[in-house]
Parts: structure tokens; C-alpha cells; sequence
């Protein structure tokens, strides 16, 4: 399904909850993974928003942000990148260098620190947690409903729309205190980051959206429709995809490059490594195509004086039972960081992963299964299953060229023209109001 036949089927089935568009804020993700069928998903999305520790949501989404910085009347930048730490530091050079305040993500790692960081700060509880109480039990009615298949009745989507506009009331408070005049953000797709897109955008702050992931989601689920000001993707292939669900506002769209290529491109690969990593998604005992299509080239690579490691999908990390259905003499690597991970291989192999995108710029060729591809990893060989043996590694490897293909430039240029970019359209922004 397209990103707009999704957007019709999304109109025709919950057409009525947009009509309470902060309400809609917080429900939009979970009805979109509804309309695609995406259970599993959906679930993951609304037991965030109700789950025990979500008691603070009205807390989580203002005070995490709220009384962090206070300098005067220098004008700020705020980041929530909390996966790309060399991103991080790029952009807070940035931000000392052009005269910024840089407010960042500071989100407690409990409720009892949550509670400790706000008495620190003499931040008044009780509002806030019956604000949190009374948004929680009104969610939790509404995703009933819809469960039920049931339509969720209008005094509903008021008290859920009456409480997301208090929580946008005292998001700008925030942002103006503060001077914010940017925001950076991994997404402004889920009910937290999207409200503070909303409240930023109606008092005109430039807000950027740099994709944390390599985008291969034809119905563009977390990715469209884009509420910031810009979204920054990848590569052109990704830009093109996006394009398809926005195809007159490509002037919303720029290519940055990899952003976590500058912690990587360092790393010692041992070339003379005999390990094939092999990416795995999530495994089935009733896909019974898949799994034979791993034992096959498992056993070939094997077969070749291969050793070949497996890294599985972190839902399944914690699976006991899952050792049942793996090939013999495969080595479960999962704990490791991924960075411990391709360090030690000379190859990766996997039919839909980022790694396969991501390991060609670190030095490491990639091969994709054909037979179980959803999407073309650029950087990637694809090939049948059937091909794969050591035969064609060690031809892949000899081929391999680390300078071809994918260049990334320096990771503070690349900041500096995004940050060019922005500024500008804002000086455009400004002098068309004027006009």
C-alpha cells in the first residue's frame, strides 16, 4: 500500500478523529499501523502511552524539557538525538561557535529520578500528575474502542484534544523562555515529539527532522506526513522514496548523509577475519521459506571454512527458545554492540536491514538476499541464495572498492550547510511575512 492510498484508507476508517487535530496528535501513529494491519506495532505504540510508567506523560513531555537551561536572552538550539552522539557534539560546536545556547534531551531514567529531578527543581507535582492521570485513563478508553472496532465517542476526542492543547500551551511557554529558535529532532511522528513540532511551528520555529534510520518503508509509516519545517534524509534513493508520498515539496527535503559515519569510519576491521555476520529478521518456525533459505546459506559458508555469526532482531534477543530453530554451528552474537560486531567480520549478509546500507561505508561489503528483499539496499550486492557460497565472498571482497559508491564529507561541514540552509529559509520566512 502507498503512502496516499494509506492516507485515504486512514481517512474512510478514523476520518473522525482528525477533526480534533491535538487529540489526533496522539493517536495518529497507532491508527496508522492499525489501518496497515500492523498489530504488533500498534500494541508496542499504545502500551507507551498507558503503560504505569507513562503515568507522566504530561511530565515526561514538558518537564524533561522544562527549567533545563535558562541564560538570559541568548537564543537557543534544541536537540532530542539521543542515538548519534558524534551528531550530538557536531551540532553543539556549531551552536558555541554561532553565539547558541544548546539545550538537549535530559530524560530521567525512572520515575523516582523523574520525581528527585523536579523536587530539585521545586517544580510543583500535583498538576502535572493529575494532568498525566486524567490524559492516561482518556487514552486508554479511546484505544479500547477503536480494539472493540467501535467508533470513540466525540466528548472523548474533546477531553483527549482539551489536555494535548494545555500540554502545547506549555511547550511554547518552554521554547519562548528559552529563546528557541531550532529544533532538531529523530522524528516528529510520535505523540510527544509531534506536539512539540505543533507548538513550534505556530510560533514560527524552524523545526528539523534528521531520519535516525535508513527509510525502506514504502507506506512511509514514521517518516510522512511531515510536520516539521524540513526532513533530512540519507541518500537520493531515500529522497526519491519520500517524494512519492510529498511530490510538490521536494524544496522540504535534503540529503545529509549517514549521520553516525563519523563514530564508524574509524573502527579497526580485521581484514583477515573469517566471519560472515548474518542479520537476521524477525524468525518464525512457520516461515519455513526463510529459515530453509538461512540453513542453505549458512551451510554453504560453513562448508567453505567460514565461520558465520548471527545477530538477531532485538524482539528476539531475550527469546530462550529461539536457539531451537537456528543452524548448527552458528554463533549467536546478539549481545554484542554492532560495532563489536562488524569489527570482527569480513561480510555481512540479510534481506532487510540498515547494516547492509551502513557496513559498505565502514569498509565491510554487504550481500542481500533476493528472494526475501522488501527494499533495495543501495551499498548492498543482491543476490539469489542459491549464489551464495565462499566462492563468491571471496570475489565480493576482491571487487570491493572502499572509496566507490557512497562519500561522506566531514560530519561539522555537514552541519554547517544544514544549519546555512535553515537559517535562511528562515531570513526567507521572515521577509515573506514582512512583505
Amino acid at each position: 500500500m502507498s503512502f496516499q492510498q494509506t492516507e485515504q484508507s486512514l481517512k474512510e476508517r478514523f476520518g473522525y478523529i482528525y477533526k480534533y487535530p491535538h487529540a489526533a496528535g496522539y493517536l495518529d501513529e497507532y491508527l496508522r499501523c492499525k489501518t496497515l494491519g500492523r498489530e504488533s506495532q500498534a500494541l508496542s505504540i499504545k502500551n507507551a502511552l498507558t503503560r504505569c510508567s507513562s503515568i507522566t506523560i504530561f511530565i515526561y513531555i514538558l518537564y524533561k524539557y522544562f527549567l533545563i537551561l535558562r541564560k538570559g536572552n541568548a537564543r537557543s538550539i534544541f536537540c532530542l538525538m539521543p542515538k548519534s552522539p558524534d551528531l550530538i557534539c557536531a551540532l553543539k560546536q556549531w551552536a558555541v561557535d554561532s553565539e547558541y545556547n544548546f539545550i538537549q534531551e535530559s530524560k530521567p531514567n525512572s520515575l523516582d529520578s523523574l520525581k528527585e529531578f523536579l523536587l530539585k527543581k521545586k517544580v510543583g507535582l500535583r498538576r502535572p500528575y493529575l494532568l498525566g492521570f486524567r490524559m492516561i485513563a482518556n487514552l486508554t478508553l479511546a484505544f479500547e474502542l477503536i480494539e472493540r472496532n467501535k467508533e470513540v465517542d466525540g466528548k472523548l476526542l474533546s477531553k483527549i484534544n482539551a489536555l494535548a492543547k494545555k500540554q502545547e500551551s506549555w511547550t511554547k511557554r518552554f521554547l519562548k523562555k528559552n529563546h528557541v529558535k531550532i529544533i532538531i529532532l529523530d522524528n516528529d511522528q510520535n505523540a510527544i515529539c509531534q506536539g512539540l513540532v505543533r507548538a513550534a511551528n505556530s510560533i514560527g520555529i524552524q523545526t528539523v527532522v534528521i531520519a535516525h534510520g535508513f527509510i525502506q518503508d514504502p507506506c512511509l509509516v514514521s517518516i510522512l506526513p511531515l510536520n516539521a519545517s524540513r526532513l533530512c534524509v540519507w541518500s537520493d534513493k531515500q529522497k526519491e522514496l519520500v517524494l512519492r508520498g510529498m511530490p510538490e515539496r521536494s524544496d522540504l527535503l535534503s540529503i545529509f548523509g549517514y549521520p553516525h559515519y563519523e563514530s564508524m569510519r574509524f573502527l579497526s576491521v580485521k581484514q583477515d577475519s573469517k566471519k560472515v555476520l548474518f542479520v537476521a529478521e524477525i524468525l518464525k518456525k512457520e516461515d519455513e521459506f526463510a529459515l530453509e533459505i538461512m540453513r542453505v546459506v549458512v551451510g554453504k559458508l560453513q562448508e567453505g571454512g567460514l565461520q558465520v555469526c548471527i545477530r538477531l532482531h532485538p524482539k528476539q534477543r531475550g527469546d530462550l527458545g529461539i536457539s531451537n530453530i537456528l543452524p548448527k554451528g552458528i554463533q549467536n552474537v546478539s549481545s554484542y554492540t554492532i560495532e563489536e560486531c562488524l569489527t570482527q567480520s569480513m561480510l555481512v549478509v540479510g534481506t532487510n536491514t540498515s547494516l547492509l546500507f551502513e557496513a559498505p561505508l565502514l569498509g565491510i561489503p554487504s550481500i542481500q538476499i533476493e528472494e526475501l528483499m522488501k527494499f533495495d539496499f543501495e551499498n548492498a550486492v543482491i543476490t539469489s541464495y542459491k549464489n551464495i557460497d565462499v566462492y563468491l565472498v571471496k570475489k565480493i571482497i576482491d571487487c570491493f572498492d572502499q572509496e566507490s559508491g557512497f562519500v561522506e564529507s566531514n560530519l561539522d561541514f555537514r552541519v554547517s550547510d544544514l544549519f546555512r540552509d535553515i537559517l535562511a529559509c528562515d531570513k526567507r520566512s521572515v521577509s515573506c511575512t514582512a512583505g
